[in-house]
């Protein structure tokens, strides 16, 4: 695991990253903080702990981290859009 994100914070293991993944990462870990803000904690919580248990347990099964690397993905190509709105709390009610 290279990041974790806990409501508004956001922590990054102490590695040598290259300035693109650094940033990248950083993005990925962001998105969570807005999922935060539309979920609150213990929506959030909820979601990613029954995400895993209900996709076999697989970390990039969870929805919410599906949400984030796609959008991660659109990050890391350049696309311009804004996450508030690709995440928009209709997107989020899995």
């Amino acid at each position: 695991m290279d990041g974790l994100t806990y409501e508004d914070t956001v922590a990054i293991a102490p590695r040598n990253y290259d300035p693109t993944s650094f940033w990248s990462l950083v993005f990925h870990e962001c998105i969570h903080v807005v999922q935060y803000q539309y979920l609150g904690v213990d929506r959030f919580m909820e979601q990613y702990v029954r995400g895993w248990a209900e996709n076999g347990r697989e970390y990039r099964a969870i929805p919410l981290e599906h949400q984030a690397y796609r959008l991660q993905e659109r990050f890391d190509k350049g696309e311009d859009f804004s996450v508030e709105s690709e995440l928009g709390l209709k997107a989020l009610l899995f």
